[in-house]
């Protein structure tokens, strides 16, 4: 219940791109899997269907998102699955956007 009204929450107060950063954040946080190379993995294999559903947003959306976000080293993107290769600058990124 906690994490529905978190959602609605983020949803009315943080533009969409926000959100799905909130998200990645969130979800790699409390059940990412980090490896020996200091990547963490969301734990998961969420399609971007899943995360665009999750952040209240469109696909398009989280398609920007993710590929701005591989672009600035952040993240990387294999099938149904996002690599957290820069977890302190998705936290400054999402934090401070």
């Amino acid at each position: 219940l906690h994490w529905a009204d978190q959602r609605r929450l983020d949803n009315a107060q943080h533009p969409a791109p926000d959100r799905v950063r909130r998200v990645l954040l969130e979800v790699v946080r409390g059940c990412g899997i980090g490896d020996e190379d200091g990547n963490h993995r969301l734990g998961t294999p969420l399609s971007h269907d899943d995360l665009a559903s999750l952040a209240g947003v469109r696909r398009r959306t989280v398609e920007k998102v993710l590929r701005d976000l591989e672009q600035q080293g952040v993240l990387l993107r294999r099938y149904r699955q996002v690599v957290i290769t820069d977890l302190p600058q998705l936290q400054r990124i999402t934090e401070n956007p």
